[in-house]
């Protein structure tokens, strides 16, 4: 399943949040699987095609937060390079399995990612602080 715009839920969560005067950092979603990737891989191994999938049919080729431009205090960011390459969604990357389940990322994934997620996420924080205008 493929989303090409942000769920309403969250966009009706993002008009409160702003009404309230407190900027938004919201974060593309992780692809979701139709299957419980980790068992996947369990059963049929870690190289198993099986348990990967074409990132276009995953992830829309941009980035739905960024259609939602009528709140001012959204900074949207898109970490899906780090769970997808260019073609294809694997279960695992750089040795290490990626999901627990049919799409959150599991803690090891997560320690591993980051230092690169703080090196995206804290020039926006500056930003939102008013250190990096």
């Amino acid at each position: 399943m493929r989303p090409t715009r942000s769920r309403r839920g969250y966009v009706d969560r993002w008009r409160e949040l702003e009404a309230l005067g407190i900027p938004i950092v919201g974060m593309r979603d992780t692809p979701w699987f139709q299957f419980d990737v980790a068992e996947c891989v369990e059963r049929f191994g870690r190289d198993a095609a099986r348990c990967s999938r074409a990132r276009t049919d995953l992830l829309s080729p941009e980035n739905p937060t960024l259609q939602v431009t009528e709140i001012e205090g959204l900074y949207p960011l898109d970490f899906s390079r780090f769970f997808c390459d260019e073609t294809t969604c694997p279960a695992v990357m750089g040795n290490v399995m990626v999901y627990h389940d049919t799409h959150h990322f599991g803690s090891t994934y997560a320690r591993s990612l980051a230092p690169m997620l703080r090196d995206e996420l804290m020039p926006v924080l500056d930003r939102i602080a008013g250190r990096n205008p």
